[in-house]
């Protein structure tokens, strides 16, 4: 299903087609697939996956269980439809690099814990729909009530496909993925600075764990050990930025120095398209703010890398490498979020 004639016609079963040749985006491909691989070391003993084992085809219109109605621009239709249309071309357009990411299952009897806000939130909720066929057991806490702020008819303010807080993934091969927020979510169902709570697990237990706020209770330990894996951002979010700065560059310095310890991988926060300077909704000159198609430079990123040093306080940096992709936000005053299907896969 994912092979295509440079018609854009699938490839019959058999025939000589070959793929056509795909824009290449290193970022993005390593954005999506860092996740799922988790780490270096080799996966023996995992899923066989044969072609009917493949990724799931491109979601759409929440055919997947995991979507969030505000963020799926076909099902929210009307002025949203275009902005649909832009990221089901942005999907269709790397289809090759995202069966290429998920061909490979993630490292067996291992977690992957993503920590940020609703930015990561997209990325974990693209990673879910996608790897889908391999799980055994999932879950989000969908949140019984929340605004819809844009303007949509079909926004679904509460329940499934509404908006979640936590999210877990557990896979046959005994592999979890867990999504903790850190902002961005309700207060009342999160635990507040994760990142301190886990600087206070260093030093009183010599490892970090997940803590209990995770949407499926883990299977193995609840200390992270060597062959896990943190995914960290410090998110978008002005009122929470410097103390998750501060927070996780802390965290890392002392994960670094310990043996048998999970990875840290830093995802930099990704690129606001606001109609400011730097893009910012909080520096916009007028409200409402209208969207950008570009900026020059990621402000946040520019001095993300001046904190987050590979060796020093993290072990790898990630880049979204979106500064030029505006045009693919959901819009009509969200100029954060992508509309998914799209660039979040």
């Amino acid at each position: 299903r994912w092979l295509k004639l440079p018609g854009g016609k699938p490839c019959s079963p058999g025939s000589a087609c070959r793929n056509e040749p795909l824009p290449d985006s290193p970022g993005m491909m390593r954005l999506a697939a860092v996740v799922w691989w988790a780490s270096a070391l080799p996966a023996h003993g995992v899923l066989t996956m044969g072609p009917a084992r493949g990724p799931v085809a491109m979601y759409s219109n929440l055919s997947c269980p995991f979507e969030s109605s505000k963020w799926s621009c076909t099902h929210m239709g009307g002025q949203f439809r275009q902005q649909a249309e832009l990221g089901s071309e942005r999907f269709e357009a790397h289809s090759g690099t995202i069966q290429e990411a998920f061909r490979l299952p993630p490292p067996p009897n291992s977690r992957t814990v993503i920590i940020g806000d609703s930015t990561l939130r997209q990325v974990f909720t693209s990673i879910a729909c996608l790897s889908s066929p391999w799980l055994v057991e999932s879950k989000v806490d969908w949140i019984p009530h929340h605004a819809c702020k844009r303007k949509a008819n079909n926004c679904i303010d509460g329940g499934v496909h509404g908006k979640f807080n936590v999210g877990s993934l557990v896979y046959e091969n005994g592999h979890e993925i867990h999504y903790l927020p850190h902002s961005g979510a309700s207060k009342a169902q999160t635990e507040g600075d994760i990142f301190a709570r886990m600087r206070g697990d260093l030093a009183v237990d010599g490892g970090v764990g997940l803590g209990g706020h995770t949407a499926v209770e883990t299977r193995g330990s609840e200390q992270l050990w060597a062959g896990d894996v943190i995914v960290a951002s410090v998110g978008v979010h002005d009122e929470s930025v410097e103390t998750n700065l501060a927070g996780l560059s802390g965290l890392g310095r002392a994960l670094l120095r310990l043996p048998d310890r999970p990875r840290l991988i830093f995802v930099a926060s990704s690129t606001q398209h606001f109609a400011s300077a730097d893009g910012t909704w909080e520096r916009c000159p007028q409200r409402p703010c209208s969207c950008q198609p570009g900026l020059r430079r990621s402000v946040r990123e520019d001095r993300e890398a001046t904190i987050f040093r590979p060796g020093v306080n993290v072990d790898e940096v990630l880049t979204w490498n979106d500064t030029d992709l505006g045009e693919y936000n959901i819009g009509n005053g969200d100029c954060t979020h992508y509309c998914m299907p799209g660039v979040p896969d």
